[in-house]
């Protein structure tokens, strides 16, 4: 027994995306297949839908791993993260845990992260009303009802605004929303944070501009009770010239699917890893993926995961995406001075140090003394940390429940 699921892939400056193939599923639980349909092989623009795992065109029949529930790793990456799953649960009343890819495929999203929409019928949705800023608070307040159990009171719609576009962001709570005629994603407060989520990670992501990490256009908005909202602009969408509210779709990809791996394997990772497949994949961002994982050392990131690396395609190739999801890790000063990041570093494994961060240098295409250059200015440049959790009203409370993140010892390793 199968499920074909159709595929449907947004090329280059096209606001609708076209039928590219057909995913077969074997609902046994087995490797699903894929095959592009000839009116996309017969296109003069069609690009393939992954550089890694579906990069041939070709009418072959391809067949998946044994990863992520028998599904590509591409088709992966435009699936729900918790929270989308949480939301989507929520909608069709059935237990969180329950939830597959395969259902999360059977739905078109037009807000889905990168280039990919699925459908279980040859068709997909129109792009429909998105949530605005002045929206917020009554998507805050759905959220939090998701969040402890009470959803039976939200309508459809609500369901609908919190689960469009929820791939990247982590567990928080989150929409896509519209915001000075472009898409952002709010990630919104909830009853049980420990600080103020959305000005600290406002202030690190204007930390990590300060010393060279691109970053995408972030900006906090205030609920009327003083909380919080973080926003980040979707880097994968374009608003469409003359057109309020239409956007170019561009293709995303995780670490986590340029290296074939899963979230369980997240461990079996590493960034030199992440430089050497990215390099095969025609992919030069070597120097700049060396000073984000600088960064994370610096600021006790150690939520690095693979899902939190991206690469988009610009045009008809690939680059590696603006940083996100930038958080450090509250710590107390003396305590755990030294910590892993989630992935490899370097010789020493994910070790968190400047021993381990220079150890494999020319894996990131760098000299030793261009490593320890960039190491240098990174971890000099977040010594003002305070200055930029100052900036945002970060309270002195919460500043202290960092004191210990920004001032671990990178110099050497442990003994």
């Amino acid at each position: 027994m199968s499920e074909i699921i159709y595929v449907f892939h947004a090329l280059p400056k096209q606001e609708n995306p076209v039928l590219a193939g057909l995913f077969q599923d074997d609902i046994s639980g087995g490797p699903g297949k894929f095959r592009y349909v000839r009116s996309y092989l017969d296109r003069d623009d069609s690009l393939p839908i992954s550089p890694v795992d579906l990069p041939m065109l070709r009418p072959d029949v391809f067949q998946a791993g044994d990863r992520n529930e028998g599904v590509f790793g591409a088709f992966r990456d435009a699936l729900p993260d918790f929270w989308g799953r949480l939301v989507y649960a929520s909608n069709n009343s059935v237990p969180s845990l329950t939830v597959t890819n395969i259902m999360l495929m059977r739905n078109s999203d037009p807000l889905r992260i990168g280039a990919l929409d699925f459908s279980s019928e040859n068709r997909i949705s129109e792009p429909r009303a998105i949530s605005a800023v002045h929206d917020m608070a009554r998507l805050v307040a759905a959220a939090q009802e998701i969040l402890d159990g009470n959803e039976g009171g939200l309508d459809r719609e609500e369901h609908r605004l919190l689960l469009q576009g929820t791939s990247l962001g982590g567990a928080r709570p989150k929409a896509t929303v519209l915001h000075e005629g472009k898409l952002f994603l709010a990630k919104f407060p909830a009853r049980n944070d420990r600080y103020d989520n959305a000005r600290v990670e406002m202030a690190l992501s204007d930390l990590a501009r300060s010393v060279g990490i691109e970053t995408p256009n972030t900006q906090l908005i205030l609920l009327p009770d003083g909380r919080g909202v973080f926003l980040s602009e979707r880097f994968d969408r374009e608003p469409v010239p003359g057109k309020p509210g239409s956007f170019f779709r561009k293709g995303f990809m995780s670490a986590l699917t340029l290296l074939g791996l899963d979230e369980m394997e997240n461990p079996l990772g590493s960034y030199p890893a992440i430089a050497d497949e990215a390099r095969k994949a025609g992919i030069d961002c070597g120097s700049e993926l060396y000073r984000r994982m600088v960064f994370n050392i610096a600021v006790r990131n150690s939520d690095d995961h693979l899902r939190n690396h991206g690469f988009i395609r610009e045009g008809t190739g690939w680059r590696i995406s603006p940083a996100y999801d930038l958080m450090p890790t509250p710590a107390i000063p003396g305590v755990n001075t030294f910590f892993d990041l989630s992935i490899g570093v370097g010789k020493m494994g994910r070790k968190a140090t400047r021993d381990n961060a220079l150890s494999e240098a020319a894996r990131f295409g760098l000299s030793h003394l261009e490593a320890e250059k960039i190491f240098t200015a990174v971890s000099e440049g977040v010594r003002n940390w305070r200055t930029f959790y100052a900036s945002h009203g970060v309270s002195a409370a919460d500043t202290e429940k960092f004191s210990g993140s920004f001032s671990v010892s990178v110099s050497k390793n442990p003994e």
